[in-house]
């Protein structure tokens, strides 16, 4: 009942039940052996003889059966088999008892079973499991964030677990993990050192028991990046979540639109339909629907339970760039709209009120490429940022323009966001600024009330947190910002895409930031790691572009890396401490 696949009799025999398999009621039945594995006949006897009232004396608690495979499967020798590889995480967990929280935490650490887990192709399933868990351990806690940060790779790469673990934070359970004897069969190592020695003509070498190489410079701590989305097989262009925050979506050059777990990483569904990259990705209030704009002149809406596409909508006669429900309960709309813009110049204002899509109007004033919409938390104004440099307001209720144009950026505008109240509307450009505009007073005076400088490229996305007291911005540059709105200062830098971020949004709760970049990756981030840590300073002495060369002085007491962000910087080796800055200005000019 416990076991999550047909348990072989090797493994029934370890545990000493082989000889009683044929004293089982409904042996041969209900109960059968084939090709060395046992099976049930149906599921519904697993149901019946789990539920206590209903098979009376033949009731079964299933807690028993995995506590005992749980322990059988972590003391069994290694390397573990298949099974237990794939599922001794599986049943200490769902043995739900507190003497086996020891076995948990060793197992999880235990850098063979890691390799294991990974080589079965089971890893992703051990992140989603350790994650689902309420009341983990540091050790568990630590393995979850170290899978988050590196489940990709170790998909690909099994063999790259002992690397990996020495890259975690020395204060970590992974530490521990190092020191610890390997629990890999003896006669295995010997029997490949002994291979090794044949191929190359000489003795065998003695098995190594060297440490791995500990790095100078790492991290204390677990840093503010989460998890590593990486199944987009092209850029990624856009991140929603839905309302409750149990579901992400991305949209990717690809030409598709994936759902995740944000907890876990998980991928969840793919959805395929557009013929052309999807550029902008948007849930509906009720999490019902997921919008796609796509550069195939296209908006679809899916169903989020099934990924059924429902409706193809069609009126753009170019690329689509965004896509944007309007907000539940509103006067104006009462939820049922859903704005979109493109190459087209246009903004167009869909009705979702009827058996089936209809468009309801068309707002025509912008002269170039609109690149970016948002509504305003009451549904009564539409925001559109355009390559024109200009912001247009527009009133859903009748399509026409509500006020005059805001224009104060000296290149495109690529991205608006409204606040949570209302009151304050950013916009993000090409120009590497963000300017803040108070409804109040901007559709009057089209000025804006202030700047938000530090981007050292073009901006590319910006978002408010929940509570409107961050913005979260990212660039070209390759970095993610954190602002606080209030000081109008950066406070937080997130650093880890290897190229562009274009896309970047809070979950409900204000507790992960999503981006989306052109290095194919989704990242997952806590914000109240980087607000709280160095992380601005970190960035400071950090290349924000590929390091192209590196080389020690003649004294080896300094290293110089030289970067395509312009600058070269100068490291302390036996720290991995930053010196000084030398950057160089486009003339040629050394400052």
């Amino acid at each position: 009942m416990a076991a999550r696949e047909p348990l072989q009799l090797s493994l029934l025999a370890g545990l000493g039940l082989d000889q009683a398999l044929e004293s089982l009621p409904g042996w041969g039945a209900l109960l059968y052996e084939r090709e060395y594995r046992v099976y049930t006949l149906h599921k519904s006897l697993h149901d019946w003889l789990s539920d206590k009232q209903a098979a009376g004396e033949f009731f079964a608690d299933p807690r028993v059966g995995h506590a005992t495979l749980g322990r059988y499967l972590f003391n069994a020798a290694h390397p573990l088999p298949a099974y237990g590889a794939k599922y001794l995480v599986t049943h200490l967990l769902e043995a739900g008892r507190e003497h086996l929280r020891e076995l948990l935490d060793q197992a999880v650490t235990d850098l063979d079973h890691l390799e294991a887990v990974c080589r079965v192709g089971h890893v992703f399933r051990l992140h989603a499991e350790l994650a689902a868990e309420e009341d983990k351990s540091r050790a568990v806690a630590d393995v979850v964030r170290w899978l988050g940060l590196n489940s990709h790779v170790l998909w690909a790469h099994p063999g790259a677990v002992i690397q990996l673990a020495n890259e975690a934070p020395n204060t970590s359970a992974f530490m521990i993990a190092l020191k610890r004897p390997r629990r890999s069969s003896t006669i295995t190592t010997e029997l490949l050192s002994a291979a090794a020695g044949a191929a190359l003509g000489a003795a065998a070498p003695a098995p190594s028991s060297a440490a791995p190489v500990t790095l100078v410079n790492k991290r204390q701590s677990w840093p503010a990046q989460l998890s590593i989305l990486a199944q987009h097989h092209r850029a990624v262009n856009s991140v929603a979540f839905n309302p409750t925050g149990t579901l992400l979506a991305s949209g990717s050059e690809d030409k598709s639109v994936r759902l995740w777990d944000p907890l876990t990483g998980e991928q969840k569904a793919v959805l395929f339909g557009h013929s052309g990259q999807v550029l902008g990705v948007s849930f509906s209030p009720t999490g019902t629907l997921i919008a796609s704009a796509s550069v195939d002149s296209t908006v679809r809406l899916w169903d989020a339970n099934t990924g059924e596409e429902k409706y193809e909508l069609s009126g753009h006669v170019d690329w689509v760039r965004d896509v944007a429900f309007a907000p539940d309960s509103t006067a104006v709309c009462d939820g049922k709209l859903l704005a979109s813009g493109g190459d087209d110049k246009t903004v167009k204002l869909w009705d979702l009120s009827g058996a089936a899509p209809t468009l309801k109007c068309t707002c025509q004033g912008h002269t170039d490429v609109v690149y970016s919409i948002a509504w305003s938390p009451g549904g009564r104004l539409l925001a559109s940022g355009s390559a024109d440099r200009s912001i247009r307001l527009w009133d859903p209720s009748t399509g026409r323009q509500a006020g005059r144009a805001l224009v104060a950026h000296k290149f495109p505008v690529t991205c608006v966001a409204f606040a949570p109240n209302a009151d304050l509307l950013v916009s993000g450009s090409h120009d590497k600024l963000i300017y803040l505009w108070p409804l109040d007073t901007c559709r009057d005076s089209g000025e804006p009330a202030g700047e938000l400088a530090g981007h050292m490229d073009k901006v590319l996305s910006v978002a408010f947190s929940p509570d409107g007291s961050t913005l979260v911005s990212t660039s070209a540059d390759g970095c993610v910002r954190l602002w606080d709105v209030e000081a109008r200062r950066v406070k937080g830098v997130l650093l880890g895409h290897a190229s562009s971020v274009v896309a970047a949004a809070f979950s409900p709760s204000g507790a992960v930031i999503a981006s989306a970049a052109s290095d194919n990756t989704v990242r997952l981030w806590d914000p109240r790691v980087a607000c709280e840590g160095r992380s601005v300073e970190e960035a400071q002495v950090s290349h924000m572009d590929c390091v192209t060369s590196v080389a020690f002085s003649p004294s080896g007491h300094t290293v110089a890396s030289a970067g395509q962000d312009w600058t070269v910087r100068l490291w302390d080796p036996t720290d991995g401490s930053h010196r000084c800055l030398l950057s160089v200005s486009c003339e040629g000019h050394r400052t």
